[in-house]
């Protein structure tokens, strides 16, 4: 099993994805390009800022299920994101993972960095309360749990699909995603 890759910057997120996802070269650089974009755009709105700060801000690292991290986040047979008590995130590559699932991941992450004016949509777009999408899974209450986990789930998947061909399941979500993308 390869040793975690802490992510600094692109290129150390590109070495995680080929050391731990099953992805071609093309798809390494396609993700690469998208995290990339979403690090410029955030420094372009954090004056001062540099994309390598968002990935130091956003990012853990990219590891092999089983390393120890912290608290998993929706954990699916082929990956998972997993967010550190900082929020920074771990993306964990686990049976047979390929670009749809890092895609879906980082669908996950990237919704976390969202502004709580598109919280607060996608809340009421996914029947959330107010508040719940901030969450940790780990304080989530038991019956509101299974909730929680449909409305992240329902973005990511929207996510993963916009980036494919362009498609958004409601409206609201299309602004959302462009800002994300690019």
């Amino acid at each position: 099993k390869p040793k975690p890759v802490k992510v600094v910057d692109r290129a150390s997120f590109e070495k995680g994805l080929r050391e731990h996802f099953d992805l071609s070269d093309e798809e390494v650089a396609a993700v690469g390009a998208i995290t990339e974009a979403r690090a410029k755009g955030w420094a372009k709105d954090n004056k001062g800022k540099k994309p390598e700060d968002w990935y130091a801000k956003h990012w853990e690292g990219i590891t092999t299920a089983g390393d120890e991290v912290s608290q998993v986040v929706l954990q699916k047979n082929k990956g998972a994101v997993r967010f550190k008590n900082d929020g920074r995130a771990v993306l964990v590559a686990m049976t047979k993972p390929d670009v749809s699932t890092v895609l879906h991941e980082v669908g996950h992450v990237f919704a976390e960095q969202l502004p709580e004016s598109e919280i607060r949509m996608l809340e009421k777009l996914y029947g959330l309360n107010h508040g719940e999408w901030q969450i940790p899974i780990s304080v989530v209450p038991e019956g509101r749990l299974k909730d929680w986990t449909a409305a992240k789930e329902k973005f990511a998947r929207s996510f993963e699909r916009y980036l494919y061909d362009g498609v958004v399941p409601h409206a609201n979500l299309k602004p959302v995603f462009e800002k994300l993308k690019d």
